[in-house]
């Protein structure tokens, strides 16, 4: 069988005649897509002419529907850069139902309609006089939601910001190009920015949402989500960072292309904002290929003790096994700020890290991204040296060192336990007199021994003592929407729209055949004095 499938015929490469057949079919289909599109397009332009003009008023859920199913033959053409015959006829619908606006059952879908038309008119679709007035009519519909307090992050700054942590804490990951971001500043707020998606996008091209805190980059702690806020993208909750499916803790950044479009998109980023952070969606791409680099020498910081003190250091049990694998060590490593002799496995850290960014020492905690990381030498020496039965050095305060017996080691863990056992010890030896129990009202006599544990890192919760998520957001909608992002050839994406609100729209999705890509939910948060009231459609 293995020698039936070693001389099996390679599928020989298409001929230059079927790739060019294939390419003909595929423009056929793509025609034929847009076609189909310009007509469904026309036919709903013309239900919403009727609708307007009083001749069939619909339920309201209808005429919303058919907004949101509007918006999206928009945002199909656009994707694919048709410009269909009936496009000089949406300025004018635009604005008879730009009209309604004051009617709550709707604003969601015509907010969704009016980013439809912003983006066409980058594609040059409507006259200039057309243009200004539906920037206008945005402008205005945003008013209406949204305050002037937040504006989209500056490229630069963003840029910067992740350049200084993808290869500190991402160095598997590649930043491609950034597509949008907003920046959000310490309070409670509603964030919202609108993005387009090209129907040119690679198979191989990943989208995803990176959230950093702007302070304090050198912990990795800077990369995990707040922990009091949600993030939807197009009305969907992102998986682990909302408040019913948190994670506490550094993350990477979260993969949304299945939960994208193509045409226009909103991310919305919803709750307490307990820092200053950067949002950012962006292509960010898997190394196809990773190899370790060389990584710099580690320099054993020297402790100098005051001339009369007398205090003398005496030698150092370090282990040859790595405390994260318990193996022998292949590769020792330490952070550049670690200050005691034991080491860790490259490939070990590397590992664990992978799979959760954390990036701090397993012996002492201290911060370690992949920046940081040094090799030491005198330990590969010492492991160059050794046998694999020798599992434990003693290393002196001159650098030399001897391997450690193993009945050292036996010995140290039996009188160990004895001292846990027993109490035995000269601290814990007092009279039985001063010891008084308050639960059994005897006294023995016995004292357990309090071991101190090593310094942990501390992982932003879900919910704190002081506050809580449920506070804020105790109505907050997770809708869930079907259907994933197509794929095509290219790459491309924009951004169009960025702004913060403490008055805001959440825009859940709908389903269904024509349906927008975000939903009919919008939520009005009135604030009066001390009073706020929640309006749900």
């Amino acid at each position: 069988m293995a020698t039936a499938a070693a001389t099996a015929p390679h599928p020989t490469p298409p001929t230059p005649l079927q790739q060019q057949q294939h390419q003909q079919d595929k423009d056929q289909k793509q025609q034929k897509a847009l076609s189909m599109n310009a007509i469904r397009l026309k036919a709903i332009g013309d239900r919403l002419k009727a609708h307007l003009r009083g001749m069939n008023v619909p339920p309201i859920a209808e005429f919303a529907h058919l907004v949101y199913a509007f918006a999206r033959g928009i945002d199909f053409a656009v994707s694919a850069g048709d410009i269909p015959q009936m496009a000089g006829d949406i300025p004018d619908i635009l604005r008879k139902v730009y009209d309604l606006r004051r009617e709550m059952f709707i604003q969601s879908s015509l907010m969704v309609l009016v980013i439809s038309c912003k983006n066409a008119c980058s594609n040059n679709w409507f006259q200039p006089a057309d243009s200004r007035d539906i920037f206008r009519m945005a402008n205005e519909l945003s008013g209406n939601f949204c305050t002037s307090t937040g504006q989209a992050a500056s490229d630069s700054t963003v840029l910067e910001i992740i350049s200084q942590i993808m290869p500190r804490y991402y160095p598997r990951l590649k930043f491609e190009r950034l597509i949008t971001s907003i920046e959000a500043k310490v309070g409670y707020d509603i964030l919202m920015a609108d993005f387009f998606i090209e129907r040119n996008l690679s198979r191989d091209e990943k989208i995803r949402l990176i959230v950093v805190q702007k302070e304090n980059l050198d912990a990795s702690s800077c990369v995990s989500s707040p922990p009091h806020v949600s993030f939807l993208v197009n009305g969907r909750g992102v998986d682990r960072r909302t408040n019913v499916s948190m994670e506490p803790g550094p993350q990477f950044p979260t993969d949304i292309t299945k939960m994208l479009k193509y045409g226009a998109n909103i991310i919305q980023a919803v709750g307490y904002f307990n820092a200053n952070y950067i949002i950012a969606v962006a292509f960010v791409n898997n190394l196809t290929s990773f190899s370790a680099p060389k990584l710099d020498d580690y320099a054993q910081p020297i402790t100098v003790y005051p001339a009369d003190s007398d205090v003398l250091e005496g030698p150092s049990r370090v282990s040859l096994n790595c405390p994260i694998s318990i193996r022998r060590i292949k590769t020792p490593i330490k952070g550049r700020l670690c200050k005691h002799y034991q080491c860790f496995d490259y490939d070990n850290y590397m590992d664990m890290n992978s799979r959760k960014p954390n990036w701090r020492c397993p012996y002492c905690n201290t911060s370690s991204s992949f920046t940081d990381l040094r090799i030491d030498q005198k330990m590969m020496k010492i492991l160059e040296e050794t046998g694999d039965d020798v599992t434990d050095v003693l290393v002196f305060a001159d650098g030399s060192w001897k391997a450690a017996p193993a009945q050292d080691e036996k010995s140290d863990r039996h009188r160990g336990d004895a001292i846990q056992q027993t109490g035995d010890s000269t601290e814990t030896d007092s009279p039985s007199s001063d010891v008084i129990d308050l639960i059994n009202g005897n006294d023995d006599g016995d004292m357990q021994m309090d071991w101190v544990s090593a310094p942990e890192d501390t992982k932003p919760l879900l919910n704190s003592q002081d506050l809580s998520v449920s506070d804020y957001l105790t109505d907050l909608p997770m809708a869930v929407q079907t259907g994933d992002l197509y794929r095509g050839d290219g790459n491309n994406g924009g951004s169009n729209m960025a702004f913060t609100s403490r008055q805001n729209l959440l825009l859940p999705p709908t389903s269904g055949l024509g349906s927008s890509s975000f939903g009919n939910t919008l939520w009005n948060c009135t604030v009066a004095g001390t009073n706020r009231s929640r309006t749900w459609i």
